[in-house]
């Protein structure tokens, strides 16, 4: 079962990059894109039901909320770059509702060895990580064959949206977005779970989180008033929510901006 990876899903402007040796991971998912680079040996993506290798040379893209996961059969080194789309909000407007028949391309040798160095540097600018990002996305998008995203992927995005743009709305429920909808609350629930391996209040839990860390890094509003506007029920489920997530106390953030 994939589980979501809340610290890869939280805050727009979010960019984490690290080099790994031998890699392995468990499937998982995250709102936000995954760009890996395959320095050395073979390291085996899977998304979804699809499995696929990179060989050193190889880049591969994993859109938002695909599940996917690691192995390395041998020996590997590699670059995992997690941005937020916004980084690149073009190319994912252009990439919605679409899906890769192979998550794997074959950037040209200046690219690759350009967004190896850029990447992981501590001391690159903002623009040059964007630069080598839009260098490795352009590379995929010429290569690769996009097609659009199933009923249940189209289905399910619908219903990430409302619940995105209406996570401060305390009283939302499944219910309520299956009725915006037109489906049945219990079928979408279960087309939900099945397709994310993550129950509606979580994610919505995750998602109001989200606008309440963003709200405490980048404005002079009380923490009251930013549980209250994230949706949630009290300024301790909010402090309940943040703890549970990143270890730290609503404040905590606010006091670190």
């Amino acid at each position: 079962m994939a589980y979501y990876q809340i610290e890869n899903s939280l805050m727009p402007g979010r960019y984490d990059c690290r080099r790994y040796v031998d890699f392995a991971f468990s499937t998982h998912l995250h709102r936000h894109p995954e760009l890996v680079i395959a320095l050395s040996g073979e390291i085996v993506l899977s998304v979804g039901a699809r499995t696929e290798t990179l060989h050193a040379g190889d880049a591969a893209l994993v859109l938002p909320h695909e599940p996917h996961g690691y192995s390395t059969p041998a020996a590997s080194e590699v670059i995992v770059t997690v941005f937020s789309a916004d980084y690149a909000g073009d190319v994912f407007a252009f990439l919605r509702g679409r899906h890769a028949v192979s998550s794997v391309f074959r950037p040209n040798i200046c690219d690759f060895e350009y967004a190896r160095v850029v990447l992981e540097a501590e001391a690159s600018s903002p623009y040059r990580r964007r630069a080598a990002l839009y260098a490795l996305l352009s590379a995929f998008i010429e290569q690769a064959e996009l097609v659009a995203g199933s009923e249940t992927d189209e289905l399910i995005a619908r219903v990430l949206a409302e619940m995105s743009e209406r996570a401060g709305d305390e009283t939302l429920t499944m219910a309520g977005i299956a009725e915006a909808l037109g489906y049945e609350k219990h079928y979408l629930s279960r087309r939900f779970n099945r397709a994310l391996n993550v129950n509606f209040r979580t994610l919505l839990t995750r998602c109001r989180l989200d606008t309440a860390l963003s709200l405490l890094r980048g404005g002079d509003l009380g923490v009251d008033e930013i549980a209250r506007r994230s949706g949630f029920a009290s300024l301790r489920a909010l402090d309940r929510a943040c703890r549970e997530a990143t270890g730290r106390t609503p404040t905590q953030w606010k006091n670190q901006r």
